[in-house]
């Protein structure tokens, strides 16, 4: 599920908050077309099928052509990123043409919020862009779990790893601007994505 803006009769991706192997800014569906992200990486989309994916076309597939006509109105989009000239592209996510509703939504934002199996509801991510003085986008500061880590132009360091909520908490603020209420702080507490001391952690103890 992504954001699609149609302008002037044209169509962009406007999903600038899938982060990390995605584009801070609209990207025009057209296939096959190479454009800048942040740093050294470089984006693309293409209309190809995936193997879970019951209609779908591969590229490769060999098929004949009518069976490839009738499949082809099935093709999904996917996004790749190739993150330092040369290198391999890597998928970073795919999304159709089907349109989504208000139903569709709560019960997606319910499953990645209560599934214990969910990335989401086990993860603490931040991502914020950074951008020089012409507002050209260089690089990201990410929180991920318990680490804060920097990259610009394709160079990445460390610059915490939280060993408590207090560090998580500092971090927020320090790195992001983001300054937590009491009532904030507080709602992690018993959560899967906690920062739980030695004597805390159930798992620790015999």
């Amino acid at each position: 599920m992504v954001l699609i803006a149609t302008i002037e009769r044209k169509r962009y991706l406007m999903d600038v908050g899938f982060g990390i192997g995605g584009s801070p800014r609209p990207v025009p569906m057209i296939p096959d077309v190479e454009f800048q992200a942040t740093g050294t990486q470089t984006l693309r989309l293409r209309r190809d099928g995936i193997p879970d994916h019951s209609f779908g076309r591969r590229a490769d597939d060999d098929s004949d052509e009518e069976d490839q006509a009738h499949d082809a109105r099935n093709d999904i989009w996917i996004l790749e990123v190739q993150h330092s000239p040369g290198t391999r592209w890597w998928p970073a996510h795919c999304f159709s043409d089907t349109e989504f509703l208000r139903d569709d939504f709560e019960v997606l934002n319910y499953n990645c919020e209560q599934n214990s199996k969910s990335w989401f509801a086990n993860v603490v991510v931040v991502i914020k862009f950074l951008m020089d003085e012409d507002g050209v986008v260089i690089g990201q500061i990410n929180l991920t779990d318990r680490e804060v880590a920097r990259r610009i132009h394709g160079k990445s360091e460390v610059l915490r790893v939280c060993t408590s909520e207090e560090e998580r908490i500092d971090a927020l603020e320090r790195w992001f601007g983001i300054v937590l209420t009491e009532e904030e702080r507080n709602a992690i507490r018993g959560r899967r994505m906690e920062i739980l001391q030695p004597e805390q952690d159930p798992e620790t103890k015999s």
